[in-house]
């Protein structure tokens, strides 16, 4: 169909095929295979079209227009066909009919002709067997069953295969000879039936006896939960009343409630003159280190001060006396007035106050005078009884108070309050050691500074005195529903 037309399948137009050039054809014909426009149909020209090959090349395909720029090609030479080997060939049909299990013949065969084939049975010559069933596949053997043993020596991992069991084979990694065991057996899956299983379980009937109800179990259940619900009850009430605004006039009324009496502060005034002009003497007086009753005097100077001034400090520890049951029992005046008509009530409690706290510095002064051993400068062996009195004076005061004697200085009410009520023991001992410390600092600067500042400290201690006092009262007033101090003041918990 070279150099012939043809229709277009998708325009009905005729085109002319390319192929091979022709030397009678022109230019413009060559080109009409381009244009898809109608041409007239010529009519084939008898002369016969010469061959552009070479003479000697009459068998060889002709050559396109494609292939002027290619390079000659070399002539193929077919091959004789090589005849079959028919001794190999029944060879191979032979071995693969014995591996497959079929007939040697029909290997090589067609196989829609083996599956036209009648399939005869292995009986006598001649007989045709009947289309049977196909048989089902046989069993896999377990001769090459794959299984892993482990190395006795390295514990390796190995896979053999059943047919090597009783043979003896080496550890790739530790070289050891090693006896293969047979395989394991594998269990047969054991069929479990439903119904079976329902009637040889016995199971409880649905409305039985609860032992919760007749242990008494869901009773306590109850009483857990009653219990926790109240404790989360107290506890919401406590963050309540933590989260509250601060009361400072509350404050205020329980650690300076001793000012609120005119009487007392116009005394304590008077008092802290006459006391400031007292320390300004004592510390007007020089003394020397030169003698032993010199350096006595020195190191027991504050222990004597108030000794000496006992008229002075009978007047201030029966103000202080008043101020406890005052604070106590929460009262805005204290009632009686001591002095006067009620004096010889206060004497004698005024002056057990007195000897209690004369005799707590002496023995803590004796006790700092240790230190002196160790080099210790006076200045921290004089803090060191500050803290011991501090202390010890109100749980000997307060165990004094409560046993009504003089002579019981330890009480066990007083100590069981102290692990009973922790906070009001705890706020007391803040409060009196902020003032001890205040206190303390004017004395060592009076000693210092010389008597000017003695005459501050001396104005300052009368007020010392009497809110120590009020500090104790309150706290007296706290534990009085656990000890047998006697007092009815009102306190909450939050106080």
């Amino acid at each position: 169909m070279v150099g012939s037309r043809i229709d277009c399948p998708k325009c009905h137009s005729k085109v002319l095929v390319p192929g091979i050039a022709s030397s009678a054809s022109s230019s413009s014909e060559q080109d009409e295979w381009f244009s898809l426009e109608p041409i007239e149909e010529k009519k084939p020209s008898a002369v016969p079209v010469p061959s552009s090959s070479p003479a000697g090349d009459q068998g060889d395909p002709p050559r396109s227009l494609f292939d002027d720029d290619l390079p000659d090609l070399v002539p193929l030479t077919q091959a004789p066909p090589v005849a079959p080997n028919s001794r190999n060939e029944q060879a191979l049909r032979d071995a693969l009919g014995a591996a497959d299990g079929r007939a040697s013949e029909d290997l090589f065969d067609d196989p829609a002709a083996i599956a036209a084939k009648p399939v005869r049975a292995s009986g006598p010559a001649g007989q045709a067997a009947t289309p049977t069933s196909p048989k089902p596949a046989p069993a896999k053997s377990n001769a090459n069953q794959e299984y892993s043993v482990s190395c006795k020596v390295c514990k390796t991992l190995l896979t053999v295969r059943s047919s090597q069991a009783g043979s003896q084979i080496k550890c790739p990694d530790c070289h050891s000879m090693m006896v293969i065991p047979p395989p394991p057996v594998k269990k047969p899956a054991v069929e479990i039936k439903i119904s079976e299983l329902e009637a040889s379980v016995p199971l409880s009937p649905l409305e039985g006896n609860n032992p919760r109800v007749t242990t008494g179990a869901s009773v306590n259940t109850k009483e857990i939960l009653s219990k926790a619900s109240r404790e989360l009850e107290r506890e919401k009430q406590e963050i309540d009343s933590a989260r509250g605004a601060f009361d400072s006039k509350e404050w205020m009324s329980r650690t300076f409630g001793f000012l609120s009496d005119t009487r007392l502060v116009a005394t304590l005034f008077i008092l802290g003159l006459v006391f400031a002009l007292v320390y300004y003497i004592q510390a007007s007086i020089s003394f020397s280190s030169e003698t032993d009753l010199s350096n006595f005097v020195l190191r027991f100077r504050e222990d004597l001060l108030y000794a000496l001034t006992f008229p002075l400090q009978l007047v201030l520890f029966i103000c202080a006396v008043a101020v406890i049951p005052k604070s106590a029992n929460r009262q805005k005046k204290i009632e009686p007035w001591p002095f006067f008509q009620s004096v010889k009530e206060y004497i004698a409690p005024a002056c057990v106050g007195f000897v209690v706290f004369l005799l707590i510095n002496f023995v803590s002064t004796l006790l700092a005078g240790v230190l002196a051993f160790v080099k210790m400068p006076i200045l921290l062996q004089d803090a060191f009884a500050d803290v011991l009195a501090w202390g010890c004076l109100p749980i000997v005061y307060l165990s004094m108070l409560e046993s009504q004697s003089h002579t019981k200085p330890f009480s066990k009410g007083i100590y069981n309050s102290i692990s009973a009520r922790t906070d009001a023991w705890g706020a007391m001992y803040m409060q009196t050691g902020i003032a001890w410390v205040m206190y303390f600092v004017f004395w060592q600067m009076g000693l210092v500074n010389g008597p000017a500042m003695s005459a501050f400290a001396g104005f300052v201690f009368p007020w010392f005195i009497c809110f120590l006092a009020n500090q104790y009262g309150v706290l007296a007033g706290r534990i009085s529903d656990i000890t047998d101090l006697g007092y009815e003041g009102v306190f909450t918990e939050s106080e």
